[in-house]
């Protein structure tokens, strides 16, 4: 039995127009009512996924800035994983040296960025909420850094330099075509969830997860029941235990009925 569901948003729930249909909103609310909890996990920062919580009407904890916090329906943090001091300071050096866009998630709830960069508008695409700071290494910022992302492709040399100068002190996970990020080595979605599921006295096999990139991997394969949308790529299909249609044709709706019996 299904008592709780883990969800990504982009590329997941949300459509290519960062939507929710109404399919979807249908689907969870039935969840919600039947006492199955949901479950967000995104890589957005925390005030941008508030308009998503009011709007599915969610009532449990809830992971975001992918995986570095656990916050409440109404945005209280209730664990944070930073990345460590140091590693902030590297990543943002690395970036600067090669000339590549970044943003950083903190626990003040945007995401920050320093210099105007061509491939911010991947960032506003997804509807993240955005804030311009003068310098990115006040210590406001990098004592509480979170997530960071840099706005490059896969074929882009610079995911060889961060791994060559930064992945013995922090994970590295690709968030989708354009984003790359950095995370605590203690964060992350398994771990959020491993927490939330402690709380709530849920086991694994009584999880859904429902994702599209490959930071979603790990929830695919630790659920009970891993679902790979149908716009997912090749490692999350290979993974999961069915693949449903895409995140434009309703796929999470399509999972939740074929795997629930309300």
């Amino acid at each position: 039995m299904i008592r709780l569901i883990t969800i990504d948003l982009d590329g997941t729930l949300f459509d290519s127009d960062s939507k929710i249909s109404n399919d979807n909103k249908r689907a969870i609310s039935k969840c919600i009512n039947s006492g199955i909890k949901i479950v967000i996990s995104t890589g957005k920062s925390i005030k941008c996924v508030d308009s998503v919580i009011k709007e599915l009407g969610l009532v449990d904890l809830q992971i975001v800035s992918g995986g570095t916090i656990i916050i409440t329906p109404d945005l209280k943090i209730q664990t944070v994983m930073k990345i460590p001091r140091n590693s902030v300071f590297n990543a943002i050096n690395l970036a600067r040296d090669s000339g590549i866009g970044f943003g950083l998630d903190t626990t003040g709830g945007n995401l920050c960025y320093e210099k105007e960069h061509e491939n911010l508008k991947y960032f506003l695409e997804t509807g993240e909420i955005i804030e311009k700071v003068e310098n990115i290494r006040q210590d406001s910022i990098v004592d509480n850094a979170l997530l960071f992302t840099f706005l490059v492709d896969e074929s882009d040399d610079f995911n060889e330099i961060l791994r060559k100068n930064i992945e013995d002190d922090v994970k590295i996970r690709r968030g989708g075509p354009y984003f790359l990020n950095i995370l605590s080595r203690e964060a992350g979605k398994v771990a959020c969830l491993k927490q939330i599921l402690k709380k709530s006295g849920i086991d694994k096999n009584e999880v859904m997860a429902i994702g599209d990139s490959n930071n979603d991997l790990g929830t695919v394969k630790f659920a009970g029941v891993g679902i790979a949308m149908g716009n997912a790529t090749r490692d999350v299909k290979l993974a999961a235990d069915h693949i449903s249609s895409d995140n434009n044709s309703s796929g999470v709706a399509e999972a939740i009925y074929k795997f629930i019996k309300f």
